[in-house]
């Protein structure tokens, strides 16, 4: 793990310059190898029964992102096959109110969910 580098001094700052479709980006299935060629991660932001939530940067845009690392084990009787159908379209959504799904990485043995970051805090 790196230490993340000081916070920025507004939230402007981790987003990204050039605009992107949605559709454009990629759903990638790919093993631990490929996800931390792609992701450094940074620190634990939390934890919880299925797994932790870590800060991790791109490597290619230097974009912040949320990764929840999820243990295939820990979603019990829920199969990855039946879980997939449910990931594909909540990367499909697009609206302020939801967290953005931005891609997923499945090792067969631990599931990585990459997602928008957002600074702030805690709902409760």
């Amino acid at each position: 793990r790196v230490a993340p580098p000081a916070a920025p001094s507004c939230c402007c700052a981790e987003k990204p310059v050039a605009t992107v479709d949605r559709r454009d980006l990629v759903r990638f299935k790919g093993g631990l190898q490929d996800f931390h060629a792609t992701y450094e991660v940074w620190d634990e932001l939390g934890h919880g029964a299925y797994g932790t939530v870590d800060r991790a940067r791109h490597k290619a845009s230097g974009i912040l992102r949320a990764v929840k690392h999820v243990k295939h084990v820990h979603l019990q009787s829920t199969k990855w096959e039946h879980l997939q159908p449910e990931v594909e379209a909540l990367a499909d959504l697009d609206h302020p109110s939801i967290v953005r799904l931005v891609e997923y990485y499945d090792t067969g043995e631990d599931l990585f969910l990459v997602e928008e970051l957002c600074a702030g805090g805690t709902l409760e």
